[in-house]
């Protein structure tokens, strides 16, 4: 369930806590980090669920979420990034409920 994800009015609430995804810094740009924060349903946390699978943020609909690994205690990290068609850490498995 920690993984599992509410999305309602473009936001993307956790399932598990409060909170929702934010553009850290609520500016759009290849390379910013995402993460959970308070909901205050400004535009750095609305998203939009692409047709091809992917997230994008309302700041910017030409780059995505995606996924980036690292090192260390907290391995991986939400970032955005320019659509790349053959990454598969950019595309999410998105169920309507």
């Amino acid at each position: 369930d920690t993984q599992h994800w509410i999305y309602s009015q473009a936001l993307l609430k956790s399932k598990v806590g409060k909170g929702c995804l934010s553009v850290i810094g609520g500016k759009a740009s290849v390379g910013a980090r995402v993460a959970l924060w308070e909901e205050h349903g400004r535009i750095h946390q609305r998203w939009r669920l692409n047709k091809n699978g992917t997230i994008s943020p309302h700041l910017d609909f030409n780059l995505v979420l995606d996924r980036r690994g690292g090192s260390g205690i907290d391995k991986d990290h939400l970032i955005l990034s320019e659509l790349c068609t053959d990454k598969a850490s950019q595309y999410w498995d998105i169920e309507v409920l």
